[in-house]
């Protein structure tokens, strides 16, 4: 199996603390003690959380999610 791969995998609970053209600031909510961390909005799926102050579903790149430290 490749490391990357085009599935994509969900992760709840997630807030956009900014945004730029090329990527997001994402604070997982759910771990409290991490930083927000920058995704590229390429890994990033349509129908995901992308506005400043928004709060839900984050859907990523499985790889991402994996580079990240998430269980998949």
């Amino acid at each position: 199996m490749s490391d990357f791969d085009d599935s994509f995998t969900e992760i709840e609970n997630v807030t956009v603390v900014a945004s730029t053209e090329k990527a997001g600031l994402f604070r997982f909510n759910d771990y409290p003690t991490e930083e927000p961390e920058w995704i590229s909005w390429r890994h990033v799926d349509e129908g995901s959380v992308s506005k400043d102050g928004e709060t839900g579903t984050l859907v990523i790149t499985t790889w991402m999610a994996r580079k990240k430290g998430f269980e998949v």
